[in-house]
């Protein structure tokens, strides 16, 4: 795991620089295997009462999932504990290594279940819910980071389900971040006059699946040359 980029620190869960991999240009990350032994588990069942994007005037990096203080947090794929302990506003957090260069984080936790160095399965539980750290209630804020630069768990998990999008990741390295889809996505590039009903029954989906795949809302207004993510590949 270490050997992957180089980046093994067990003390700071910002183990890399703020900008992508300038080696990166266009990578596939594969999230299950069965050959390896190499499953998936949804961290928590719950609703979701915050995604990924721009909140309150910054970014919000992950995804907050509701729960109950002492509700087991398990971990999403296997890997490897890089980080476990209490850090800042993330109050107690434990960071997940997995086979390809994802990381998982897990924060505001009331207990740690596994340490540093802990090698782990998917599904396993690694720690307990809470609110610790900055946070107005118990939930779990959970975030993807590839090299450290954030993801958007819903670009992996469909979140209403549970389920993987894809059973492989694409990344593509644009100046600032990594753009992320499931392998087998499909675009629309938005033309003059239209809306997301149209966009919506073209594609045989729904309003809301579309605002799922790519962070807008019902109200967001298009602008022409826009690309939306509007299908994916089931795993």
């Amino acid at each position: 795991m270490a050997s992957l980029d180089g980046a093994w620190n067990t003390t700071n869960p910002n183990a890399y620089g703020p900008a992508p991999d300038p080696n990166d240009s266009l990578l596939l990350l594969k999230l299950t295997d069965p050959d390896w032994a190499c499953g998936f588990s949804m961290p928590i069942e719950g609703i979701v009462t915050s995604r990924f994007g721009w909140r309150d005037g910054r970014n919000h990096n992950g995804v907050d999932i509701d729960l109950e203080v002492w509700d087991p947090v398990r971990s999403m794929f296997p890997g490897v504990v890089r980080f476990s302990g209490y850090y800042g506003s993330f109050g107690r957090l434990v960071v997940v290594r997995h086979h390809n260069g994802l990381e998982s984080f897990y924060a505001h936790l009331h207990r740690f279940k596994v340490n540093v160095g802990d090698v782990v399965e998917a599904g396993q539980v690694v720690g307990l819910g809470g609110s610790s750290g900055r946070s107005s209630g118990s939930h779990l804020h959970f975030e993807l980071r590839f090299k450290g630069v954030p993801i958007d768990p819903g670009r992996v998990i469909d979140l209403s389900s549970g389920q993987l999008q894809a059973d492989t990741l694409v990344l593509k390295r644009t100046r600032w971040s990594y753009a992320a889809y499931p392998r087998g996505t499909r675009f629309h590039t938005v033309e003059k006059g239209e809306h997301l009903y149209a966009i919506a029954e073209r594609y045989g989906t729904s309003i809301h699946k579309l605002c799922e795949l790519n962070g807008i809302s019902r109200r967001s207004i298009l602008r022409v040359g826009q690309q939306l993510l509007v299908a994916e590949a089931g795993p």
